[in-house]
């Protein structure tokens, strides 16, 4: 068995906080079943800020497995604890928890979840903010993962086909990866399926006991079409005086401070305000029991590459407790749901489609709790965490690393070793080239007579 060093993020799924994440939910499907196969993890998480567990310590919450939060960016800390801890092998996930292990890892092999695509999730965040500096940023912080990983996996096939090209821009595959599989894929899953508490913090206390209830859970992130969302309900409001929303999630820190509020502002300006239960965020614990009062869960995309090669997990969720699900159609898993039949779908954009959706399935609640049941069946049995870490889970077996690569910087740029007789070698070589007929060839195209006086 091996001695793994997890770099993940944090609130994790036993944890009982506030805020929760789907980072958070995808460490704990990387670990769970490594711990399952009996290796040692030390789990270094990295938390949003203002959610660092009290006191910092490293804690023990089930045998083989040792947590210890980190802070953003302490490396002499997460650096101590790996040396004491001293691992065979480092996996990561998440981009920054990527980047930390790339950071830490020295020669020791890594496995690097790309979990969601960087580049697609900074152009998501640019649009939000208005400013392009996002996506230089998450480029610097994506590039040494793609240079240092010796695995990397993927949360859809596209993401996979996405991640190959941003390998490739960096000079991989290159010979030391030929003949293995360099990115695999590793679909969202469940830890398994949620039972009802008994508890009803909706029906009859927020809502009535005949109500339409529309829920949206989690947060409400740079992809998330607000704008639709709030037109959909308004026009569904307008036309079925038990139409209900619920929201149990908010802003993410460090990432995403901007839609919540937007979108909370919109609300208050509602000529129908006193129909949306804000909630803000919920205990991980609690919000089990809104799954249960509500009658369809809701998502809505924006058409965004994020989205395209991604995954929305809080279907997996929703699907988990029967709860139904009214969504877009976008991400890899919303389309084999709608191909199954197991979710309801509106097009991207389309308010009016949306509300009149939700008009429908209020008319026909027995077959949408019979979708739900369904879509449940085939979550527990096909998106667990047994059964989508296989990849993984055989790699930490016997952990190995490929030869260190130069990156694309090594192959674009010449390099003079700083003899005489090399440089002068070198621009020979480029006054060959000048002289050459192709070159003589080229200054005749239209647009380069000025070139290269």
């Amino acid at each position: 068995m091996s001695r793994i060093l997890l770099v993940g993020a944090g609130p994790l799924p036993f944890e009982k906080m506030r805020r929760f994440s789907a980072p958070g939910g995808r460490t704990w499907q990387l670990a769970r079943p490594l711990l399952a196969d009996g290796h040692e993890l030390l789990l270094l998480a990295l938390y949003s800020q203002g959610d660092d567990p009290a006191g910092r310590e490293p804690v023990s919450p089930r045998p083989g497995l040792t947590c210890a939060p980190v802070g953003r960016g302490d490396l002499p800390r997460a650096g101590a604890l790996l040396a004491e801890f001293g691992p065979d092998a480092v996996v990561a996930t998440g981009m920054e928890q990527c980047r930390l292990a790339a950071a830490l890892g020295g020669g020791l092999p890594f496995w690097a979840d790309i979990y969601g695509d960087t580049m697609a999730e900074a152009q998501a965040k640019a649009a939000v903010y208005g400013d392009d500096h996002w996506v230089a940023s998450f480029w610097g912080q994506l590039r040494p993962v793609l240079l240092r990983g010796d695995r990397f996996s993927a949360v859809s096939t596209r993401q996979r086909h996405a991640l190959l090209g941003e390998l490739a821009s960096q000079g991989r595959p290159c010979a030391a990866d030929a003949g293995r599989r360099l990115v695999h894929v590793m679909h969202s899953a469940v830890p398994g399926g949620r039972s009802p508490s008994g508890k009803h913090p909706l029906r009859g206390v927020r809502v009535g006991e005949d109500d339409f209830v529309v829920l949206w859970s989690g947060g409400y992130n740079t992809w998330a079409d607000t704008d639709t969302l709030f037109r959909g309900l308004e026009h569904a409001m307008e036309r079925n005086p038990s139409v209900r929303f619920v929201s149990t999630g908010g802003e993410i820190r460090d990432h995403d401070e901007l839609t919540y509020p937007r979108f909370l502002d919109r609300v208050r300006r509602s000529a129908h305000r006193e129909r949306f239960v804000m909630e803000g965020w919920v205990p991980r614990d609690e919000v089990n029991d809104y799954y249960f009062d509500a009658d369809v869960g809701i998502n809505a995309d924006k058409y965004l590459y994020e989205g395209l090669l991604g995954c929305r997990t809080r279907l997996l969720d929703w699907a988990s407790a029967g709860l139904p699900a009214l969504t877009t159609v976008l991400c890899e898993l919303s389309e084999t749901l709608d191909r199954e039949r197991l979710v309801a779908t509106f097009p991207i954009g389309d308010h009016a489609a949306l509300g009149e959706k939700i008009l429908s399935l209020a008319a026909d609640r027995k077959s949408l709790r019979a979708m739900g049941a369904r879509a449940r069946d085939y979550v527990l049995s096909r998106r667990t965490f047994e059964a989508t870490t296989g990849p993984i889970r055989q790699w930490a077996a016997a952990p190995s690393a490929v030869d260190r690569r130069p990156g694309m910087d090594g192959l674009l740029h010449p390099r003079f070793g700083g003899s005489r007789e090399e440089l002068k070698a070198k621009l020979g070589e480029l006054r060959s080239i000048k002289a050459s007929g192709a070159y003589r060839l080229y200054k005749r195209l239209p647009g380069r007579e000025s070139e290269g006086r």
